[in-house]
């Protein structure tokens, strides 16, 4: 009685699964004829597509390209460079604004006499390579001072040509002076006796004293 069940269970499960397949492909076959009945529309318009790719001359295309890009990328440059001149522009101002700033609130005599506090201190430092520095920066705070007073010259030497010396009665000395720093700079390695490096030091200070850039007092050693 049970055998008799499972066999009529199991023919019950085929004829559904036969069924099913069934389905399956009569829905295959109906979808294949639906696509047969559109395929030759599909093909129609494939058949366009590619004919309208190869009528077109490409090279023709890519010319044209070619030019619109190289006109964006041109446009990309000039935009850049405007940019970065606008950005310089406002940096420059800006630090010419800070640099006349700086000059209002700081007068030559006073940034003169800064610098030679500095000077003052290499000079009578106990490192014989600071006395070195000491003629090197008053060289060049004697430079800067005759730039501001408009003496033109790309050298120290040119600028001290065009003194008179009724402007810089000490110009003689001075010249020795700037010898002195020439021969430290191309050999700092020679010794120079400290009342040389001491004496140009005054000179320096007499220098910028006729020029009128500090106060006449006792020039120290």
């Amino acid at each position: 009685m049970a055998d008799e069940r499972v066999e009529r269970g199991g023919g019950k499960e085929l004829s559904e699964v036969t069924a099913e397949i069934t389905v399956a492909v009569i829905l295959m076959l109906i979808i294949l004829a639906l696509f047969g009945v559109y395929l030759q529309a599909i093909l129609d318009k494939y058949n366009s597509l590619l004919e309208w790719i190869y009528s077109k001359d490409w090279r023709k295309i890519n010319f044209r390209l070619a030019i619109i890009f190289s006109l964006i990328n041109i446009g990309m440059v000039v935009f850049l460079v405007k940019t970065l001149r606008q950005f310089f522009d406002i940096k420059k101002k800006s630090v010419m604004t800070e640099s006349g700033a700086k000059l209002e609130t700081i007068s030559p005599k006073d940034e003169v006499k800064e610098n030679w506090e500095h000077i003052q201190e290499l000079i009578h430092s106990s490192n014989s390579s600071d006395w070195n520095m000491a003629i090197i920066r008053a060289d060049a705070l004697l430079e800067d001072v005759l730039m501001h007073l408009g003496y033109q010259g790309e050298t120290m030497a040119d600028r001290l040509k065009l003194i008179d010396t009724h402007k810089l009665p000490s110009l003689d000395r001075v010249w020795s002076a700037h010898r002195l720093r020439n021969a430290i700079a191309h050999d700092p390695m020679e010794q120079h006796t400290r009342e040389n490096l001491q004496y140009a030091i005054k000179t320096f200070e007499q220098a910028l004293t006729e020029l009128g850039l500090m106060e006449k007092k006792e020039i120290k050693a």
